[in-house]
């Protein structure tokens, strides 16, 4: 449990830290209608609310060993996203927290965490990865690298692969992303990050399933994340409920420095990540 919440970080993270190039247009082009309706029809079936809580229960699988606990998930857009673990039902194990301006970390069992600027990790600001990409990732969105707001036609390209649909993110970004889509739903099912240059290298598929009608749209109870090509095989699975819009919770965690040890983020994935 101790290591649990750092494996899921520097996991995350670590996907995106060897990505080199971005996906290039096949000659045949891209339908802009087909994208243009793709992405209306996605935009229209997030959810009403701008701030949502849901309790969820964790399984993770990492180098052999796995864990279940219970935790909560807390967004509100545009400003923040909080997962905190629990131990034996009641007792904070630990918390990960993402906002605009930083990315934190606290180990409760522990007593150590980590606060940073996404800019201060260098493989994230390479690969344009900060906030707005991790909260469309939660919130079950497409996104491109390096961009703030709602995406446009111009930012993918559709292609038909074994997958099934997929957009394909134009970005001047390290990162190559993929986005899987139902195109008769609407639906965006799976999202994958990798190395376009390396097919060997890291990469990061985040699967989302049982979609339900939630505050006025459709979202995933379901989200399985899995790491691939770090060496150690890494996967988190999300199953989520009691989704509500809800406002009322602190959207900043205190961290006293008299009670916990702050640690290097370099220093975690010198532990974890085979280098």
């Amino acid at each position: 449990m101790r290591n649990l919440l750092w494996v899921v970080l520097v996991g995350l993270f670590a996907a995106c830290r060897s990505s080199r190039t971005a996906v290039v247009p096949s000659p045949a082009g891209t339908p802009e209608k087909a994208v243009e309706r793709m992405i209306a029809q996605e935009q229209a079936g997030r959810l009403n609310s701008s701030a949502v809580t849901a309790k969820v229960s964790v399984e993770a699988e990492a180098d052999g060993r796995k864990v279940s606990v219970g935790g909560s998930l807390k967004m509100k857009r545009d400003d923040v996203i909080q997962l905190s673990l629990v131990a034996l039902g009641f007792v904070e194990a630990g918390r990960l927290e993402l906002t605009r301006d930083y990315l934190l970390l606290v180990d409760r069992l522990g007593k150590r965490y980590v606060k940073v600027a996404y800019s201060e990790v260098g493989f994230l600001r390479d690969a344009g990865i900060g906030f707005d990409s991790f909260q469309a990732l939660f919130w079950n969105e497409l996104f491109v690298p390096n961009r703030q707001g709602k995406p446009s036609v111009s930012d993918f390209i559709l292609k038909e692969t074994d997958a099934g649909t997929e957009l394909q993110a134009r970005t001047d970004s390290r990162l190559a992303c993929r986005f899987v889509v139902d195109v008769m739903q609407a639906l965006l099912k799976q999202t994958v990050v990798s190395d376009a240059r390396n097919s060997f290298g890291p990469s990061l598929h985040w699967e989302y399933g049982q979609f339900e009608t939630v505050l006025g749209g459709q979202f995933p109870r379901k989200m399985d994340i899995a790491i691939e090509g770090l060496g150690k095989p890494f996967r988190l699975g999300l199953t989520l409920g009691n989704i509500k819009a809800d406002d009322k919770w602190e959207t900043r965690t205190q961290v006293s420095s008299k009670r916990y040890k702050e640690v290097t983020i370099s220093s975690i994935i010198k532990n974890i990540i085979p280098q």
